[in-house]
């Protein structure tokens, strides 16, 4: 752990400093005996708009009450510095664990889809799009659990990025490359991690906006079954229509992602939804309460016989 010379932010003593972002530092941080992740904003807030838009957006993110999203327990200004409290995680980034280039097989792939699809699409009924993610926002614990962490921080209109944009722009969707971010957006970007790590490389391999951009509209990605030939024919369906370029030829939403690959391990027919004319919402108009669409009795007996001894 690097050496810190900060001690204080706000009522939180600095214990030690984890890690540095093009955007943020990370500290380890202590109130009483409850100890914490304080992520300390580099980029000032000099407009009183721009930190009532922070605040804003951060109250949503602590109204989130997952088991799988690491809960924000506060978020205010020092100064014109913004921090976030989080509760202090304990698991690596999937980006630390699993090896670059390496095809993973396709039900070690449900174990990551499913929780993450589950808690993305808890969010996205309360109105909340993560609009950052990448394999270093999903973190797997010691008892391999997932725990989603690292939503977009950044208010609308405000310049430069809060977010660490250079990690989270391989897995956009053209939608958000273009700034119109939507809960579809969030399923996209789970789709491409879920082909990185089937096929062991991203289907587009640009790393700036406006080269992945061109590549979307341009190019055509491998098929995932000619990187790794184990992939099923069903399953290569569930990713084509997940990673569609046009957000309405997608999944309704995350858990329906979820539980048509979860249909596809099994040999399951997909269903495919119907295309609708008007425009996808940015966040849905369903009630907050959590909802997931029921399993078939086969995937109940498929997931029960992966825990029977």
């Amino acid at each position: 752990m690097a050496e810190v010379e900060l001690q204080q932010i706000g009522a939180y003593t600095i214990t030690g400093l984890l890690h540095e972002s093009s955007t943020s530092n990370f500290y380890l941080g202590k109130n009483r005996k409850k100890n914490v992740l304080i992520q300390r904003i580099n980029i000032p807030f000099a407009n009183a708009e721009d930190k009532k838009a922070f605040l804003a957006r951060t109250k949503q993110l602590k109204k989130l009450k997952d088991r799988t999203i690491v809960p924000i327990l506060e978020a205010n200004f020092d100064g014109d510095t913004a921090y976030l409290v989080i509760e202090q995680p304990t698991g690596k980034p999937l980006q630390q664990i699993v090896t670059p280039g390496v095809c993973l097989s396709s039900d070690v792939v449900r174990r990551y889809i499913s929780p993450i699809a589950s808690a993305l699409h808890y969010a996205h009924m309360n109105h909340v799009i993560h609009g950052n993610l990448h394999p270093g926002a999903i973190l797997q614990t010691e008892r391999l659990e997932m725990l989603l962490t690292g939503f977009a921080l950044t208010p609308p209109g405000f310049t430069p990025s809060l977010d660490n944009e250079a990690a989270a722009i391989p897995y956009m969707a053209p939608e958000h490359l273009q700034g119109q971010p939507t809960t579809a957006s969030d399923q996209y970007a789970l789709a491409v991690m879920t082909y990185e790590w089937l096929c062991g490389r991203r289907p587009y391999e640009a790393t700036e906006r406006e080269q992945l951009l061109a590549q979307q509209q341009q190019a055509d990605f491998p098929k995932p079954s000619s990187l790794n030939k184990n992939i099923s024919a069903l399953v290569e369906q569930v990713l084509l229509q997940a990673l569609a370029l046009d957000p309405e030829q997608r999944f309704p939403h995350t858990q329906a992602l979820a539980n048509a690959y979860l249909s596809a391990l099994m040999g399951l027919p997909v269903k495919t939804p119907e295309i609708r004319s008007s425009a996808r919402p940015t966040v849905p108009t369903t009630p907050t309460l959590r909802r997931s669409e029921p399993l078939h009795q086969c995937q109940r007996q498929y997931l029960l016989s992966l825990h029977a001894p």
